[in-house]
């Protein structure tokens, strides 16, 4: 009798164990561009193992299938698209070949980043392909205004506690330093410890705001919030994280925003000139 219980208390430990393994294994997150890949790793940490199906480089609106994009999917337990029909030239034809129901569109696992954010540029009217490059949910470049990277994040964090509930305290630590690494990037550590990060995305988004004359879509919103903040600021400079914003407050009242990716540098509402910037940067200013 004694010997038939010991069996069972040592079967029910290794049950134990084989839960507790599984449930340390990270969440599995395929995202279809390195920014929303970034985003991912901010919040979930160690948590998640993260792939971007598109590379730096890469033009995401002609990405080439590849194979591999096929395995990723299919092993994937969580998939964050751009949305607003960025991906629509080659993801459609991806995931039905990469067979799991968790990532399909409609899906427990299929995340679309742009239900997060205030579509901008939506086209109005009968649109056709003769007209060219036009997005007609929207322009999908979202990402360019770092405030909505804040509401990108905060939707991940929520998911990602829906798909494992068990990590949803690490998923909102993740969440909680991303987002005051981006308000202190913004306005300032002592301004970004004065309010909550919803509260200074919504002074960014406020009506008040400035935009930038000479800027359209998301890079015009951005520039001209940064600046607009930039000089409400009683910090010398703050500086942020990588590839979102730096904005710098002098005392000869000087502003200097990098709006994300685009690295478009502004002083006294003035841009610079043209030879110091990549032709990179030129094609973003007209996203």
């Amino acid at each position: 009798m004694q010997h038939s219980r010991v069996h069972v208390l040592a079967a029910a430990v290794a049950l134990l164990a084989c839960a507790a393994g599984a449930s340390a294994k990270p969440l599995r997150v395929v995202a279809t561009t390195p920014d929303l890949a970034a985003l991912a790793r901010a919040v979930g940490g160690d948590a998640v193992d993260v792939t971007s199906l598109a590379k730096g480089p890469q033009d995401i609106h002609f990405i080439e299938p590849r194979p591999s994009f096929v395995s990723e999917l299919h092993r994937a337990d969580a998939l964050i698209v751009n949305g607003l029909e960025l991906e629509v030239g080659w993801l459609p034809a991806v995931l039905p070949a990469a067979r799991n129901d968790q990532v399909n569109t409609g899906g427990r696992g299929f995340i679309d980043a742009s239900v997060a954010i205030d579509p901008l540029d939506v086209p109005t009217g009968q649109i056709d392909r003769s007209m060219g490059d036009v997005h007609p949910r929207g322009n999908p470049h979202y990402l360019i205004d770092p405030v909505n990277a804040l509401d990108v994040a905060r939707l991940l964090r929520d998911r990602f506690s829906e798909l494992r509930p068990d990590d949803a305290t690490r998923f909102a630590a993740g969440y909680s330093a991303f987002a005051a690494r981006l308000c202190a990037a913004l306005v300032g550590e002592k301004l970004a410890v004065s309010a909550s990060p919803e509260q200074i995305a919504a002074q960014a988004r406020s009506g008040k705001l400035a935009r930038s004359p000479d800027l359209g879509g998301w890079l015009g919103r951005i520039a001209g919030s940064v600046e607009r903040i930039a000089v409400n600021s009683s910090d010398r400079s703050a500086e942020g994280t990588e590839g979102m914003a730096n904005v710098h407050a002098g005392d000869d009242g000087a502003r200097k925003a990098n709006a994300g990716a685009a690295g478009i540098r502004r002083g006294e509402g003035a841009e610079l000139p043209r030879s110091e910037r990549t032709d990179k940067h030129k094609a973003l200013t007209h996203a």
